[in-house]
C-alpha cells in the first residue's frame, strides 16, 4: 500500500511497469555505439551510447559511473528498451537534461518514454522506430485486475503521482496531452505513438528544425501572412504583402540586432533572397522584444525561387562573420510554394 508521508519521489516508484507482451530483459546497460573511436566532438562524428534494457532504480548511478570511466562519449544516448521503474526513469531524464544530452530511440516504451524526455533534442532513428506510453499501476493490478485493493490513501497518492508526471513534462518541455494519453492504455497493452503524434506533443523535439509553412491572417481585411517558424518558437520567417511590395522577414529572438545590422551590408552584391537580389537600400533592420532582431527584405518584382529559403547561406555573398555555417536558417520548402502563392493572392503584385 501507498502512503500519503512516502515523499513524491518514492511515490513515483510503481514497480515494474513492464508490458507482458513485450518481454522482459536485463537491466540496462550502456556502451558506445556508432564510430568505433569514442567520439569527442559530436557534431563531426556518426557516434552515441547505446542504452539497452529494463530501467531500474539505480540506473542514473550506472549511467554516471559510465560517463565517468567513459569521458569523451558522445552527448548522445540511443535507447533500446521496454521501460521498467517509473521513477528511474524520470530520474534518469533529469540527469540527461542537467548534462545537456539529447536523446535518440529505437524501441522505447513505458519508462522508457519518460528518459527519453530529457534530451534537449529528442528524435526517433529508424523507419521502424517506436515509442510508447500506458497507465502506470502496481505489479498486482496485472494478474488480478478487477480485485478490490485499493484505500482512500491509495487513491490519493494516486493524485499525487499524476501531479508528478505533469510537472516533469512541463518540465521537460513537453505537451501535457502526452500524459493524458497514458489513460488509453492499461496493464498489458501500449499506446504507440505515431512519428507525426510525437512531434505534435513535442515529444521529439529538435529546436531549431523549420516546421511547415502556413498562413495567418485576416480574411476579412484581406491580410495574409505566410508563416514558418523553429519548433522552438525562437525564430521565425515571414512573407507577406504591402500594395504591390512584397517583403521577406527573419524573426530571431536570440540573435543580437547588431549582428543583423553588421550583415545587412553586403556592398554591391544584393542579398539572394527566393532568387531575387535584394540591395542594402531594400534592407531594414530593427530589434525584436528584448534582446533579439529583425531583418526585412523587400524584394524586387521577378519570378521567385522556392526551392531555396535560406537566408545567410552564400558564400560568395557574405563573409565568414556573417555566413550562416550551422544552417540555423535554412528554412524549409515545406509548403513553401503554396502558402507563398495565396498571400501573392491577396496582394497587388
Amino acid at each position: 500500500m501507498l502512503s500519503k508521508s512516502v515523499p513524491l519521489a518514492a511515490l513515483l516508484f510503481i514497480g515494474a511497469t513492464l508490458i507482458p507482451e513485450l518481454g522482459h530483459s536485463a537491466e540496462m546497460t550502456f556502451s558506445h555505439g556508432g564510430v568505433a573511436d569514442p567520439c569527442r566532438d559530436p557534431d563531426t562524428c556518426l557516434a552515441w551510447i547505446n542504452a539497452k534494457g529494463d530501467i531500474t532504480d539505480k540506473t542514473t548511478v550506472d549511467f554516471v559511473a559510465y560517463l565517468k570511466n567513459h569521458p569523451f562519449e558522445p552527448t548522445i544516448i540511443r535507447f533500446d528498451s521496454p521501460g521498467g521503474s517509473l521513477s528511474g526513469g524520470i530520474q534518469l531524464g533529469k540527469i540527461i537534461r542537467k548534462l545537456g544530452y539529447s536523446t535518440q530511440a529505437t524501441f522505447c516504451a513505458s519508462a522508457c518514454t519518460y528518459a527519453f524526455m530529457g534530451g534537449v533534442e529528442r528524435s526517433l532513428v529508424g523507419n521502424g522506430a517506436k515509442i510508447g506510453v500506458h497507465r502506470f499501476y502496481q505489479n498486482a493490478a496485472v494478474f488480478e485486475p478487477s480485485i478490490k485493493q485499493f484505500s482512500g490513501e491509495d487513491l490519493d497518492a494516486t493524485q499525487k503521482i499524476m501531479a508528478g508526471l505533469m510537472l516533469y513534462g512541463v518540465e521537460m518541455g513537453v505537451d501535457l496531452r502526452l500524459v493524458a494519453m497514458t489513460a488509453e492504455a492499461g496493464p498489458g497493452e501500449m499506446r504507440w505513438l505515431s512519428k507525426q503524434e510525437a512531434q505534435d506533443l513535442k515529444l521529439t523535439f529538435q529546436p531549431n528544425k523549420w516546421l511547415p509553412w502556413r498562413v495567418e491572417g485576416d480574411a476579412d481585411r484581406g491580410l495574409f501572412v505566410a508563416v514558418s517558424e523553429t519548433q522552438d518558437g525562437t525564430k521565425s520567417m515571414q512573407f507577406s504583402c504591402a500594395g504591390d511590395t512584397a517583403y521577406y522577414s527573419l524573426l530571431d529572438d536570440q540573435q543580437d540586432v547588431s549582428w543583423f545590422r553588421q550583415c545587412a551590408e553586403v556592398g554591391g552584391k544584393g542579398h539572394p533572397v527566393l532568387g531575387q537580389k535584394v540591395p542594402n537600400s531594400n534592407v531594414k533592420v530593427q530589434p525584436w522584444h528584448d534582446r533579439g532582431g529583425v531583418i526585412d527584405f523587400m524584394l524586387p518584382k521577378g519570378k521567385l525561387d522556392f526551392s531555396n529559403p535560406s537566408l545567410f547561406s552564400t558564400s560568395a555573398t557574405y563573409s565568414m562573420a556573417c555566413l550562416d555555417s550551422n544552417g540555423i536558417y535554412a528554412g524549409t520548402i515545406d509548403k513553401l510554394k503554396t502558402m507563398v502563392t495565396l498571400v501573392l493572392s491577396a496582394c497587388n503584385r
